[in-house]
C-alpha cells in the first residue's frame, strides 16, 4: 500500500491485547479510501468489522467525504456487509467490485 498511497493510517486491531486483525485507510481531502479490513476468521461475524466500518462513517459524516473501496467478487459476505451498511456499486472490473458510502445518503 505505501507503494501507492503517499501517507496511510496502518492499524493493527486489538482485542483484550491481542491482535485479531489489520485496517488500512487512505485519508485524501476528496474521499476517505478503506484501503483494506482484515480479521482473524474467529473474530468475523462479532460486529467487530460492522463498528470499525460505522466508526469511518462517522468520521465521512463529520468530513463531508465519501468512503471509498473495493471488495473481491467471490467475497460475498464483505459484500454483503457493506450493502448492509449503505455503500452503493460505482462500478467493476474483472476481479473487483467498487463500492462507496456518500456521507448523509
Amino acid at each position: 500500500y505505501r507503494m501507492y498511497y503517499a501517507e496511510i493510517d496502518d492499524r493493527i486491531i486489538l482485542f483484550e491485547n491481542q491482535p485479531i486483525g489489520r485496517l488500512i485507510i487512505v485519508r485524501a481531502d476528496e474521499e476517505i479510501r478503506l484501503a483494506d479490513v482484515a480479521l482473524l476468521p474467529e473474530y468475523r461475524r462479532t460486529g467487530t468489522g460492522t463498528s470499525l466500518i460505522k466508526d469511518l462513517m462517522i468520521e465521512a459524516d463529520k468530513t463531508k467525504r465519501p468512503i471509498r473501496l473495493q471488495v473481491e467478487i467471490p467475497n460475498v459476505q464483505a459484500r454483503r456487509l457493506y450493502d448492509r451498511l449503505g455503500f452503493t456499486i460505482t462500478g467493476e472490473n474483472l476481479t473487483h467490485v467498487q463500492m462507496e458510502y456518500r456521507p448523509g445518503a
